[in-house]
């Protein structure tokens, strides 16, 4: 467990992430850089889900920043890791799929999710 300090940056866009957190509480805004220059917060993500996951999928850099929005605790896991990431409970995994990607793809419908 890890704690979650209020206005703390979980992970920059642009660096490579090397953990997956599972927030039990507190509250995590993942923020997308627009191509204009503005910084737009486009999901909150709480104990219903992840954020880090398309590092586990692939190693890869960051696409968004995600701060800490309310301090609380999370589970964090290396992302290379695989085996225990994917092994944990239904309710836990749904959040691979959600975040930052499924958010980009709202704000812009021509991306591939």
């Amino acid at each position: 467990m890890v704690a979650l300090d209020r206005d703390a940056v979980v992970s920059q866009a642009g660096d490579q992430t090397e953990h997956v957190l599972f927030p039990h509480s507190g509250a995590i805004s993942v923020m997308i850089d627009m191509a204009n220059g503005q910084t737009v917060a486009s999901a909150a993500i709480g104990r219903e889900g992840a954020v880090g996951t398309l590092s586990v999928l692939e190693p890869s850099p960051s696409a968004v920043t995600a701060v800490v929005r309310a301090a609380g605790i999370a589970s964090r896991i290396p992302s290379s890791d695989k085996a225990h990431v994917l092994s944990l409970d239904v309710g836990s995994r749904l959040g691979l799929f959600r975040g930052p990607r499924s958010a980009f793809s709202t704000l812009h419908p021509n991306s591939k999710s």
